[in-house]
């Protein structure tokens, strides 16, 4: 199977959309905006890409191009028009809208997780419009991830901004993630990760775009990753104390004795012991 390459007939993938029917439709916007569609790939440029879907298991879905019409097949019990092919439809149709390549769609399994506004996103797994303090707490995630977006980072400060009970450093950076979120949906599924790994409980509204299974997985290996980092300069440290250890048990003070007759040099080990004489000049 290829990478990615442009869908065929957007207009016709519309209306693959429609005919599938209203609650299908809305199912598989869910899926969409949770980033339930895994692993897509392209088995005939244009016409016929397959993918795996998160549902209650993982299912492999197909959509197929074929005399002016998109058509599905599943491994789910529907088998055809359900609620994974529309998400993975959807997805597609994300993909061609988006300018340059999508992220989102890497290697190694990553999910696909849609370019769309958070509140959007939230919305629609939602299934109704969002009350007015949810709105007001999604735009501020949408604010931090434009304000760190240009740097790629996030500091305890922002974070301490949306969840001001969280115990931070207030000014060090966080490494929360092994690249920048692509996206405000992505974005969020990390936060509300490193959430879970602190002991905090993200909001309940948004818990519907989580990918928790994923997300986890990835910060634990992230946080072990630091561990392992925090040790490695612990042991570095602990090794330059010990040569400069060894380095000053050979360091000399040096006495210059003036007298009558004679100037003398004595020296002995760093604060130990008496100085001995080195050398006398006449």
């Amino acid at each position: 199977m290829s990478a990615f390459s442009p869908i065929q007939d957007p207009v016709a993938a519309r209306a693959f959309l429609q005919i599938v029917g209203e609650t299908t439709h809305r199912r598989g916007q869910r899926y969409f905006a949770k980033g339930a569609v895994r692993q897509l790939q392209c088995v005939q440029p244009g016409i016929e890409y397959a993918a795996k879907v998160q549902g209650s298991q993982l299912y492999s879905t197909q959509v197929i191009y074929e005399k002016g019409e998109w058509f599905s097949h599943c491994s789910c019990p529907i088998i055809e028009d359900c609620k994974h092919a529309v998400a993975v439809m959807l997805t597609l149709l994300n993909q061609a809208a988006a300018a340059g390549p999508v992220r989102a769609g890497a290697p190694h399994g990553r999910a696909m997780v849609p370019a769309v506004p958070l509140d959007v996103a939230a919305s629609t797994a939602l299934n109704r419009a969002l009350h007015p303090e949810e709105r007001l707490f999604v735009k501020r995630v949408q604010q931090a991830y434009r304000d760190c977006r240009p740097a790629q980072c996030l500091t305890p400060y922002q974070l301490r901004q949306l969840f001001p009970r969280l115990r931070l450093n207030q000014w060090e950076k966080l490494d929360l993630w092994p690249q920048f979120p692509a996206n405000e949906v992505e974005f969020w599924q990390y936060l509300a990760g490193w959430l879970r790994h602190w002991g905090t409980s993200p909001p309940e509204f948004l818990a519907g775009l989580a990918d928790s299974a994923r997300i986890d997985r990835l910060v634990a290996e992230r946080h072990r990753q630091q561990q392992i980092e925090l040790w490695q300069r612990q042991l570095e440290a602990q090794g330059r104390t010990e040569a400069l250890s060894r380095v000053e048990a050979h360091v000399l003070e040096f006495r210059l004795l003036v007298g009558l007759e004679k100037l003398t040099i004595a020296a002995r080990p760093v604060g130990a012991g008496e100085f001995q004489p080195v050398k006398s000049y006449r």
